[in-house]
């Protein structure tokens, strides 16, 4: 699975996308599609289909290539560090390219997350909201849920919600 989420990471820098604009053309959160990138969401058919659409290749090519059976999507995309590019480039040259380019995406979304948790936690604190007690009264509310009459769905996008406001004020 980190295979293919590197391979899709790949594909989008070599597009020139930023996450935020694959997450807008998937109508998801820039977050959903982080842990896409990160391996840590796994992916359906429908949503594969739909990202070979926004990357416009070939459904049966996507694949293939994000599971690793086919290099020709290298050649095609100009992906750094392939044949594609400079031909006199060898191969720990064209490694270390892949390498550091990795690293740089992983820098870039590191900063973004840290930048999402300071902008919340500056519009609580500047907004004169104790963080934890405003944490407590979600937590009451989340214990709270089966009293009303909230289905399933609804219960679990609070708690994805409430999951997600903990780790942005954690």
């Amino acid at each position: 699975m980190k295979q293919q989420a590197e391979r899709l990471r790949l594909i989008r820098v070599s597009k020139s996308m930023s996450q935020e604009n694959v997450a807008k053309a998937l109508n998801i959160t820039v977050g959903a599609y982080s842990k896409i990138e990160r391996g840590v969401t796994k992916l359906s058919l429908n949503r594969l289909a739909d990202l070979s659409k926004i990357f416009d290749i070939e459904l049966n090519d996507f694949i293939r290539y994000l599971n690793g059976e086919s290099e020709s999507l290298d050649k095609r995309l100009n992906i750094p560090g392939t044949s594609s590019g400079s031909t006199s480039m060898s191969s720990g040259a064209a490694d270390a390219e892949i390498a550091l380019l990795k690293k740089i995406i992983n820098l870039y979304d590191e900063s973004k997350e840290l930048n999402t948790k300071a902008v919340v936690r500056n519009m609580f604190e500047n907004g004169g909201v104790s963080i934890p007690a405003f944490l407590e009264v979600l937590r009451d509310v989340s214990s709270n849920l089966s009293n009303k009459k909230l289905d399933g769905n609804q219960i679990t996008n609070y708690n994805k919600g409430l999951d997600r406001m903990i780790e942005l004020l954690s």
